[in-house]
Parts: structure tokens; C-alpha cells; sequence
């Protein structure tokens, strides 16, 4: 961290408790101040920012914005806000990661309202980094559990849901309120029926509804005590509760159990910026009597359908229920209050860690607006770095609509958000001259990890905030990534027959990860498919190199492609399309010498890659240079045929003598590619160790489809060591060419 700042919190002249706005700066992530905007300027990213009430330094965070006036914040401030301070341009304000110290870590300071901090600026540091560590060491996994009603619990009074001056907020990238009939129908019917004791139930008998995830408590306001916290998960049946007690209000208003529970102002949600917030309020506030027919209110919706099954269970129950008496109201809302349970689950985490939590915990199949802890944090990044409104997280959320579409369109999966990520990741590693080994990062942890540390949230080996902070992580670069990636699949069919078959190579070699270099190729030279084929054929021909010569994944090649990668997007890059293939070119002919090496020493036989690619190319090659077959009809028969690799030579011979003769004379030529061959696996195993010449050599003529086997038939009517020899000589000649040409 940078330099030390010190900021005040109370909005006045003479700095009276009533003007503390500590509460905005909590909510908002931000510190703000109307005086000395020359110094407040100075501020940097990564600076340090510790928030003083009167004498004591109560919280702290790192700057993530540069300051600014806090009307281009797009903050939407609450009307008690503004009553509190003046929003205007004069007055500025930063973002920062804001982080509450207990009360054992709270400094006593000098009253002052802002300056930069010299003297002490190593203890506030030192404060920061010890409270910092504490979190993530022993706090990232914080879960607390227990038992909880709603709202009364004799046996337990401090395990209830709600409690005084508690809001229970539904952040942004949860869903909206989505209940229909069903759902109600089913948890009215069952609390009806636990209540009236129903179905054999005993009268008013507690009710286990299910589980509810939220975040720890956050201070809103000290002196008014108003807590916050988040729903993870749960919000469905919170609203649904929420607006049944609403009704039941409506019924009975005089009784004095409502002005304890404040229904208005228990829950709010960000929700599709704004509007489904407006649309509870708006339910919550309706006249019952006169609801309309229609509506696109989701939770106004349900409303009537409430109503119904109360005064249904009314009628159903005799006199024993009367939803409209003031007796049996507040016996109902008593028995919701302190009868229906939760298990109620706390997590004090990051953000990811805290949806990952749910996504353990969760058994509905439901999930959170995609289930994707991405969006969340790109969200609250963009929130952070860009000041953008809440309505960003919709057009985020349209990127994964968009892929879902075009999914759809192809009548398959063609792909995810992950494989998206994962090359926006190499094109940000390029550009921004990241460490190498980023690009073989999983793209959720590569984000996860960017995130954390442009928020200043944690620090990660590879990850420098000063580098990361220059690295603009752009939704359109997303939009333009998924449509490249999906003209592509358009044009796959497109392609020559050459390149639609060493497409398939690419996937059938050692290094099958590296096929998306030919998006990035064509996000960054155009969708040429020309160009596109003759991309393909050149890395097609080095992955299967390499896959040859080494039975094992090596660096050398990793790092070959990290430089192409970084031909096409470093931050200094004028490489033209002619120039990346060049480069691959030059790296095939540079090792030419190994290649050729493997094929004359090597028992390839006895890999199974290696052989399979070597002996599907050699087949490969004989029926391009025909040029009998479409390009479709050739991937076909290489590819989807199924095939055994044949010795020609057979190495388990009959007879046991013939088989120790030909194994002494042959010795390492039986595994080597002179004696190898492709072949369909029912004619492999109808000739198994029979006779070459009068056996193989009619089948191989007659029964198989590879215009190789045919070829090799026609050719080399009798077999022994020498012609193997010969063989493989030939062969090796027309791979080495091919490859390294």
C-alpha cells in the first residue's frame, strides 16, 4: 500500500454525533469530503484510507477510484442521505474496500477532518495488514449456524430472523421474486395444515420451512443501531412470508404486532435496478380490496392467490377459523412469528466464497441468477473501477443470454462463459505483459484472482495491483469474443479439405488446449478462411510434431505459444497474420532434426498418441495427394473411422519359433513406423497373426476403404526386414516434408 489518509465522518462545522455519515460511507464503499479538495486529490489508487468517528479511528480500506466528484459516482442516494450531507459536484469522493475494525483494533486519533497521515502512517498500516490477515486467514470460512423463527422464540429469544433496526437486503445478481401459484399453493397449504392441524396434525404444530443463507451483519448506522444483511439464499420464501403477513395486516390493522415488525421497511432488493423494489413496494402498499385483474407485478401476482387459500381454509375449518376475526388473525400471524423455523446460515467471506458456499449448501436446483461467482465479481469490479449503475449487472447478465441463444441456434453446446473467460484471459495476460504463466490459469481462478487484487481484497503471487489496475477488463471485449467464437463454428464447414482435417489433428494431438489460438487468430487478423486454413494446417503441423517426439507435454512448446499469443495481442504488437505463421513455420523447420529422429529410432508402437497420429497422417497424406474426397468425406473416414494400428509384421506370429526368429532378426524395426500401418478394426481382427502374402495382402487389397493400405498392398506384395527398412525410409521422407515444410 501506498500513502496514509485520514478522513472524518461527521458532516458539520462542529462535529456532533447527529452529523456522523459514516453509515453512507459504509453502505456505498466510499469516503467523501467537502473541504480541502486540493489535498483529497492527492489521493492514489492503493492508498490507504482510515475513517475517523470523533477521537477513534473505526474503520479502514484501499482507495480503488481516483476521486471525482461524487455526482459522476452514480450513486443512487437515499432521500435520509441527502439530508445528512450536500450532493453536489463540489464535494469528492473515492471508492475504497471499506473494512470495519473491532472494537479492540480501534485507534484512538487527533479530531481533524481530513489530512495525509505521516507520524503514525506505519502503525495504520500495520493495523490494516494484521486486520486484513485475520480475515482471510481465520474468517474467509466463518459459518455460523442455528435454529431461528421469524420473529418471537420464547425458548431462545436472540434466535429470531428479525430482530430491531435489522434490513435484510437481495443484492443485485440474485434473482427477481419468480413464485408462482405452485410454490405459494404449497407453502400456504402447508402452514395452513400445520397450523389448523389438518390431515391428523396436531393444532398449531412448528413447521421446518428450510434453510436461509445470509451474509454477516453490517453496521448501516451507529447511533440509530440499524444492521444489514444480505440474502443468499432464501429471499423466495422471506418475500412470500412478508407479503402474507401484509395481508393479514390489511385484515386486522389495529393489533399492535405490526408496528413492531415494520413489514415496509424489512426487506429491499436491488434487483433489476430498482424495479423490483418499486414493485414491493407497490404490494405491500396496494389496497387489497381493489387489486387489479392483471399485472406485471410478480410479487402483487401471488397476492390474490393468498387470499383465496385463507378464506378457503376459513370455510374448510368450520368455525374453528375465521382469517377475517381479530382473534384468529393474531393467532395466525403468532404462529408464523414463533412457530415456523429456520436453519438460518451466516458466512462471514468474500463474495465468491460466500456463493461457492451456497452452491454446497444448496439442494433446490435453484440458482443465482447463473450460478456464476464471475458475474457477481465482474460486476462489483465494474462497480469499483468505472462507476457504472446497477443496471450494468443486466447487461452483463446478457452476455450468458447471448451465449444461451446461440447455443440454441446451433441445436448444441458449442460452447460457455467459461471458454470466453478463458480467452479474454490470454489476450489480458498479452496485452498487459502479465507473467506467462497466467495463461495456463484456470479462467475462473485468473479472474477470482484479478478481481481480488484490482479490489484490493487479497494479494496473489503473479498478480501486481499496479499492473492489474492498467488491465481494462471491457464488456464489449466479451460480446466481440462470443460472436467470434460462434461465426467460427459457421464457417468450420467452410474449410478446405486440408485444414478440416488437421483441425481434427489439433484435437487429436498432445496439445488439443491450444485450438483456441485459431479464435484469437481470428479475433485478431479478421475471419479470412483462407487465412484461417492456412493457420490451422501450420499449428496442426507442430502440435503433431511435438506430440511425436515427446510422449510427454513440454515447456519448449507451451512457451512457443504464449509468444504467438503475444504477437497477436501484446501491447506493442505489429505482427501481421504472414508473421504468426512464420513463426510456427520457422519452429517446425528448427526442430526438423528431432522429428526426423523419432521416426527412425523411435518404437512408436509402443505410444499409443504418437502411433495413432503417425500412422492416421500418413494415411491422411495419400488421400489428399488423390484428392478423391470432399472435405467432410476425408475428416470422416481419418477420424470417425474406428481403427486398429497394424503391425505388418506380425509380433505375435503363430508359431512360437517363427515368433522368436522374427523377433531377433526384427528386433526394434517391428515397433518403428516402417512396420505400422492404419487399418479398420474388423479387418484388423479377421487377419490377425495370419500369412502376409496370402492372407493380409488380399484383404488389405479388397476389404479396406484407407487408400494407404490399398497403396501398400499394390506396392510391397511380399514383406520382410529390408522392405520395412525401405518403408520407412519412404515414409519418413513424406511426414518430415510435410510437417516441416
Amino acid at each position: 500500500m501506498n500513502r496514509v489518509w485520514k478522513v472524518a465522518s461527521r458532516w458539520s462545522e462542529t462535529g456532533t454525533a447527529e452529523s456522523s455519515i459514516l453509515d453512507i460511507f459504509r453502505r456505498h464503499n466510499v469516503v467523501f469530503v467537502g473541504r480541502f479538495q486540493d489535498r483529497f486529490q492527492q489521493i492514489g489508487l492503493g492508498d490507504l484510507i482510515v475513517i475517523s468517528d470523533a477521537k477513534r479511528v473505526v474503520a479502514m480500506g484501499l482507495a480503488t477510484t481516483l476521486p471525482q466528484p461524487v455526482t459522476e459516482l452514480g450513486i443512487e442516494f437515499t432521500e435520509d442521505d441527502l439530508r445528512k450531507f450536500d450532493c453536489e459536484d463540489h464535494v469528492l469522493c473515492c471508492r475504497l474496500s471499506f473494512s470495519d475494525l473491532g472494537e479492540e483494533e480501534q485507534p484512538s486519533y487527533r479530531v481533524s477532518t481530513f489530512h495525509g497521515v505521516n507520524e503514525r502512517a506505519d502503525e495504520f498500516r500495520r493495523i490494516f495488514t494484521e486486520h486484513r490477515q485475520r480475515f482471510e486467514e481465520r474468517q474467509q470460512f466463518e459459518i455460523k449456524a442455528r435454529s431461528c423463527t421469524l420473529a418471537r422464540n420464547v425458548a431462545s429469544p436472540a434466535d429470531t430472523l428479525w430482530q430491531n433496526g435489522l434490513v435484510f437486503r437481495v443484492p443485485v445478481y440474485q434473482r427477481a421474486y419468480s413464485w408462482k401459484e405452485g410454490e405459494v399453493r404449497r407453502l400456504l397449504g402447508d402452514l395452513l395444515a400445520n397450523f389448523l392441524g389438518l390431515n391428523g396434525r396436531p393444532v398449531e404444530e412448528p413447521m421446518f420451512i428450510g434453510t436461509m443463507q445470509l451474509t454477516e451483519k453490517r453496521i448501516l448506522d451507529v447511533k440509530s443501531g440499524r444492521h444489514m444483511q444480505e440474502v443468499i439464499d432464501g429471499q423466495q420464501r422471506l418475500s412470500t412470508l412478508i407479503l402474507l403477513l401484509n395481508i393479514l395486516k390489511a385484515r386486522c390493522p389495529e393489533l399492535p404486532v405490526w408496528v413492531e415488525l415494520d413489514l415496509a421497511n424489512r426487506i429491499e432488493t436491488a434487483v433489476s435496478s430498482g424495479a423490483q423494489q418499486r414493485y414491493l413496494q407497490e404490494a405491500l402498499e396496494a389496497d387489497l380490496r381493489d387489486l387489479p385483474v392483471e399485472t406485471q407485478n410478480p410479487y402483487l401476482y401471488v397476492v390474490p392467490l393468498m387470499q383465496q387459500l385463507l378464506d378457503e381454509a376459513g370455510g374448510d375449518s368450520g368455525e374453528e377459523f375465521s382469517p377475517g376475526s381479530p382473534l384468529e388473525v393474531e393467532r395466525f400471524a403468532a404462529y408464523l412469528l414463533g412457530r415456523v423455523y429456520f436453519v438460518v446460515i451466516e458466512t462471514r467471506a468474500t463474495l465468491s466464497k460466500t456463493l461457492q458456499i451456497f452452491d454446497a449448501i444448496n439442494t433446490s436446483g435453484m440458482d443465482l441468477n447463473g450460478g456464476d461467482v464471475f458475474k457477481v465479481r465482474y460486476y462489483e469490479y465494474l462497480r469499483a473501477t468505472r462507476n457504472v449503475e446497477e443496471s450494468e449487472f443486466e447487461r452483463i447478465s446478457g452476455l450468458y443470454q447471448v451465449i444461451d441463444e446461440r447455443n440454441r441456434e446451433a441445436g448444441r453446446t458449442v460452447c460457455g462463459i467459461e471458454e470466453i473467460l478463458s480467452l479474454a484471459r490470454h489476450i489480458l495476460v498479452a496485452r498487459h505483459d502479465l507473467p506467462k504463466t497466467l495463461h495456463d490459469y484456470g479462467a475462473a481462478v485468473f479472474f477470482d484472482r484479478f478481481f481480488d487484487t484490482v479490489l484490493c481484497v487479497n494479494e496473489w503471487p503473479n498478480f501486481s495491483l499496479a499492473t492489474c489496475r492498467k488491465a481494462d477488463v471491457r464488456l464489449e471485449e466479451f460480446a466481440r469474443l462470443i460472436a467470434v467464437r460462434f461465426d467460427w463454428l459457421k464457417d468450420v464447414p467452410a474449410l478446405s479439405a486440408e485444414a478440416r482435417s488437421m483441425l481434427d489433428f489439433i484435437w487429436w494431438s498432445r496439445y488439443s488446449k491450444y485450438h483456441y489460438l485459431i479464435v484469437l487468430f481470428r479475433d485478431r487478423f479478421g475471419a479470412d478462411l483462407a487465412l484461417t486454413g492456412r493457420f490451422i494446417v501450420q499449428l496442426a503441423k507442430l502440435l503433431v510434431m511435438f506430440s511425436i517426439v515427446y510422449w510427454r507435454a513440454v515447456n519448449e512448446l507451451h512457451a512457443v505459444m504464449h509468444r504467438v499469443v503475444g504477437m497477436m495481442f501484446g501491447a506493442s504488437a505489429t505482427s501481421t497474420a504472414e508473421d504468426v505463421i512464420d513463426t510456427l513455420r520457422k519452429v517446425a523447420a528448427d526442430n526438423r532434426w528431432k522429428i526426423e529422429n523419432a521416426f527412425e529410432v523411435d518404437a512408436i508402437a509402443g505410444n499409443v498418441r504418437a502411433k495413432g497420429l503417425t500412422c492416421r497422417l500418413a494415411a491422411f497424406l495419400h488421400e489428399l495427394e488423390e484428392g478423391l474426397l470432399d472435405a467432410e468425406e476425408l475428416r470422416r473416414l481419418i477420424f470417425d473411422t474406428e481403427i486398429d494400428i497394424e503391425h505388418i509384421e506380425s509380433v505375435n506370429h503363430k508359431n512360437e519359433t517363427e515368433r522368436a526368429r522374427i523377433h531377433e532378426l526384427w528386433q526394434g524395426e517391428l515397433h518403428r513406423i516402417g512396420n505400422l500401418i492404419v487399418l479398420e478394426s474388423s479387418l484388423n481382427r479377421s487377419i490377425s497373426n495370419e500369412d502376409y502374402k496370402t492372407v493380409k495382402v488380399p484383404a488389405y487389397r479388397s476389404r479396406s476403404a484407407f487408400r494407404v493400405v490399398k497403396t501398400h498392398a499394390a506396392e510391397f506384395p511380399d514383406w520382410n526386414l529390408d522392405i520395412c527398412k525401405q518403408r520407412k525410409d519412404i515414409l519418413k521422407r513424406a511426414l518430415v516434408d510435410y510437417l516441416c515444410s
